[in-house]
């Protein structure tokens, strides 16, 4: 799987990343074709722990939640935490997840053709 170095396609600030919710949308062609495959990225914090969502924005889409810090831990370092999880997570959802979507939708339809 490759890396992407989000970096090049958005200007993140971490104070709205991570404090204020800000939502990331990293949007890519699929296989050089004329889909676009969205995911979306935000970070929420539940009983004082600061978790990273990345959710595939198309149908049967997965989610991944990551923890990345708490009361205690700086913004920098939730932010680097979030980054990398980010680099790693979204190029798995584009070229993983989403084939895999589309064969669970197709089967979805089948299935419902067959009733």
């Amino acid at each position: 799987m490759c890396n992407i170095d989000l970096s090049k396609f958005v200007d993140l600030v971490p104070e709205k990343f991570i404090n204020q919710g800000q939502v990331f949308d990293f949007t890519t062609k699929f296989e050089e074709g004329d889909t676009n495959i969205s995911v979306i990225s935000n970070v929420i914090q539940e009983d004082g722990i600061y978790k990273l969502i990345i959710k595939g924005n198309y149908k049967r889409g997965s989610t991944a939640k990551v923890s990345i810090g708490n009361q205690n831990s700086s913004i920098e370092q939730m932010y680097i935490i979030a980054t990398k999880s980010m680099q790693e997570i979204i190029p798995y959802m584009i070229t993983k997840d989403y084939p895999d979507s589309l064969k669970k939708v197709a089967e979805d339809e089948k299935a419902i053709e067959c009733i």
